[in-house]
This record gives C-alpha cells, sequence and structure tokens, in this order.
C-alpha cells in the first residue's frame, strides 16, 4: 500500500463497458475543484472504447488520474483492491464510472473529516438515482435514517437482516481503517457488503474511531439495463456466500427468502433450479414451506399435460405461444 498523504482524497473508480457514462462521472469529480485529491480509474477489460476515452481524459485532467487498464477479470472486489493498493490518500471513495458523485456535499463532509481525526467514515442515509439520460429519479432513503443515534451493532444488524445498511458509493472512509479492516475479500463475488461488514466489525474490537451517518446524497446512482443488481441469481450468490462466511450461526433471514420468491416466479424453470446449487446457504432454502409451495406450482405448471397442446411465456414485453409442441406465434406487447 502507498503511505497515505495528509488530508488527499483518493477516489477509487471502476468500470466495464461504461462508454456512454464516463465523461459525466469524471467530470463530477472534476467539479470538487480540490487540488488535494487524485483519481485512480481501473477499466476492466472495456470493449466499448473506454480505454482510449479515459486516456483522452486523463490527459486533460485538472488533478492527477491513473489509469489501470486490463484484462477483464469481472471480480468487482479484486479490482477495487487494485485501484485502492494506488491510492496515497487519507480518505477513499469507492464508486463505479456509471455514477455520478455529488461534489457540494461531498466536500462539505470531507472538510468536516480533515478537522475530526476521530471519525472513520462518514454515509449518507439517503440515495439519489438517475437514468440512462441523467435525469433524476427516485430519492432512495434507508432503513439508518430512522434510527436517532446509529451504532455499529445498528448498522451490522441491517447488513445481515437486509443486506445494506448504506451505499459504499455514499461514503468517504478514512483509509487506513480500510487497511486495517482487511480490504475486499477478492474470491466472494460481493464487495460493498462485505467490506462494510469487516469495517464495523474492526471497528467493534477497535474502539478508537467514530463515524457520521448525515442525510446529504454524496452520489447519484445511474440505473440502467446492465446494473448488476438486476441479475437476481447473480444477488443470490452474493448474499449466500455472505451468509456462509459472516454469519454462519445465525439463520436465513426473511429477506433471503423473499428475494429467492421473486427469482423462483420469473427465472425460466429451467435455470430455476441452478440458484440451489450455489452454495450450501442457498440450498437450505428449500427447507422453507414457502419456497416448497412455489417449487411444487411451478412443477406442476411445467408438467401438466395441457403444455403439450398449448404454451404461452412472456419475457421482456414478448409474449411466445406454442401449439403442439410445435406451431409458434410471437407478438410483442405495445408500449
Amino acid at each position: 500500500m502507498h503511505t497515505n498523504k495528509k488530508g488527499l482524497l483518493s477516489i477509487c473508480c471502476l468500470g466495464y463497458n461504461h462508454a456512454r457514462f464516463i465523461p459525466a462521472a469524471i467530470e463530477a469529480m472534476w467539479k470538487f475543484n480540490d487540488p488535494d485529491m487524485e483519481i485512480i480509474a481501473v477499466d476492466d477489460g472495456s470493449s466499448d472504447g473506454s480505454p482510449e476515452l479515459l486516456q483522452k481524459l486523463a490527459a486533460k485532467s485538472p488533478v492527477p488520474m491513473k489509469l489501470i487498464l486490463q484484462k477483464n477479470t469481472g471480480n468487482v472486489g479484486k479490482n477495487f483492491n487494485t485501484a485502492f493498493k494506488q491510492a496515497e490518500g487519507e480518505f477513499v471513495i469507492f464508486v463505479s464510472l456509471d455514477d455520478m458523485l455529488y461534489a457540494p456535499n461531498i466536500t462539505k463532509h470531507l472538510r468536516r473529516m480533515r478537522q475530526d481525526d476521530t471519525l472513520a467514515f462518514t454515509a449518507s442515509s439517503k440515495n439519489i438515482t438517475i437514468d440512462a439520460n441523467g435525469n433524476r429519479g427516485e430519492e432512495i432513503t434507508l432503513p439508518l435514517s430512522s434510527i436517532k443515534k446509529v451504532t455499529l451493532n445498528d448498522l451490522l444488524e441491517m447488513e445481515y437482516n437486509n443486506f445494506n445498511s448504506f451505499f459504499i458509493q455514499n461514503a468517504i472512509f478514512r483509509k487506513n481503517i480500510v487497511e486495517q479492516a482487511g480490504v475486499f475479500d477478492e474470491d466472494m463475488t460481493g464487495d460493498d457488503l462485505v467490506l462494510r461488514t469487516k469495517i464495523f466489525r474492526h471497528m467493534l474490537l477497535n474502539q478508537k474511531k467514530d463515524f457520521a451517518v448525515v442525510d446529504d446524497e454524496f452520489c447519484l446512482y445511474r440505473q440502467h439495463g446492465a446494473n448488476v443488481h438486476l441479475n437476481g441469481p447473480r444477488q443470490i450468490k452474493i448474499v449466500t456466500e455472505y451468509l456462509e462466511r459472516y454469519w454462519p450461526d445465525r439463520p436465513v433471514p426473511s429477506v433471503l427468502y423473499d428475494w429467492a420468491d421473486g427469482i423462483l416466479n420469473n427465472e425460466p424453470y429451467a435455470k430455476m433450479w441452478d440458484m440451489f446449487a450455489l452454495n450450501k446457504r442457498a440450498a437450505s432454502l428449500l427447507a422453507s414451506k414457502k419456497i416448497q409451495r412455489i417449487l411444487i406450482k411451478r412443477i406442476q405448471k411445467e408438467t401438466s399435460p395441457w403444455r403439450f397442446i398449448y404454451k404461452k411465456d412472456q419475457t421482456n414485453g414478448i409474449t411466445k405461444i406454442t401449439l403442439f409442441s410445435y406451431f409458434q406465434f410471437t407478438s410483442k406487447q405495445k408500449r
């Protein structure tokens, strides 16, 4: 790890085929107008021209901008660690290159952290979404906003029960706290959920630092068709791996059954069984009466003799009707 330079902010950002959004993301960082900052950008083998675009932006950047252009790994935790190893700042922010940091609020709270050595991190209880064209959308207020004085134990319970306390791109961390906690686990699919848990547990064992929760948004979260959170089976893999490693002695939280319910009702029949083969914790979902009822309903539907005569499937607004397992007709839903 590099030596931490007093007062310096390191923005660690990742991109994969984010060329459409990269200029807005980088230019939002330039709006900080802070001489004590640097940008470290990792491109994970993009094929859409992102590397060339980042090189052009780095050439005219008003602040130091380091580029790491690599072959695709698909490993978010490892890629953030790669950026983090190059960071020289006392403070660090982790963000994706399809999102946009909101400079005014970050600048305000970074100033506070520069003046208060007791703060290990400052996190926002609010998340603002934008669409692919940058239009402001939903404002997501997290459960921690309703707690008057949030504790580390509160945050850990939110991670276990809801798989989220705050969004990682909505936080400023003191770099040495991230180092001491052990940075990201590179052998896990998840990233932000894991890092937050490791930091909270480290702070509980070493109660020398405090933290702040504020209601000023730090980031505009971009919602588009390639968002990772839209991949339901991948999300199940993330949280079941997480539960296995960090909460092995606690039962499956109810939210996971709700997630599994949604996936079983929407995944193609041939693929829905893959979810239970991910790991032991995923397999344990089969013990749930609710999950069993859903599976029985799907099995009865798929094995009904009427499926030979008439079968109707709907995917992404397209309806496909199959008669006698041979004749097919498709129609697209009008908008």
